[in-house]
């Protein structure tokens, strides 16, 4: 399943290209807390399934994905959920 792991992470890829956009961002301009949570979340449970195929690299590139999401859910500004 070489082909699928190179196309998974490469998507994934994308996504962190976009999301360290938003990690740079100000405050204002992030997602709420609520959602970033909660795609952290689901791209979690991407990364157990990626784990369970064992498309190894998907999976490291998806974890970064998630700490991204994490980052940017405690980078929104508290009250704001």
């Amino acid at each position: 399943m070489i082909w699928q792991d190179i196309v998974f992470s490469i998507g994934n890829i994308v996504a962190i290209m976009c999301e360290l956009i938003t990690v740079r961002a100000k405050a204002h301009e992030k997602p709420k807390r609520r959602v970033a949570f909660i795609v952290g979340a689901m791209l979690l449970s991407f990364c157990f399934c990626y784990a369970s195929y064992q498309l190894w690299y998907s999976l490291s590139v998806c974890s970064v994905n998630v700490a991204l999401h994490i980052i940017i859910g405690f980078q929104k500004r508290t009250g704001e959920i």
